[in-house]
């Protein structure tokens, strides 16, 4: 009976270091690849022209 209650400790604790071992491998992967789409500054810059084609037109200005 005791050595059946160890054996499921021991199972229970080598799970658990398992798992936490596999969270910390995949967060360590998904930190090393690249973001897809864009960058924050590109999207930025992105955003500021839209902004500026988007008023109104002062064509013939400063002529």
């Amino acid at each position: 009976m005791r050595s059946q209650k160890s054996l499921i400790v021991f199972l229970n604790t080598f799970l658990i270091l398992f798992f936490l071992l596999m969270l910390t491998y995949s967060s360590h992967v998904e930190a090393a690849r690249p973001l897809g789409g864009q960058s924050l500054s590109s999207l930025l810059s992105e955003i500021v022209l839209d902004r500026a084609y988007s008023g109104p037109s002062h064509r013939g200005r400063g002529h």
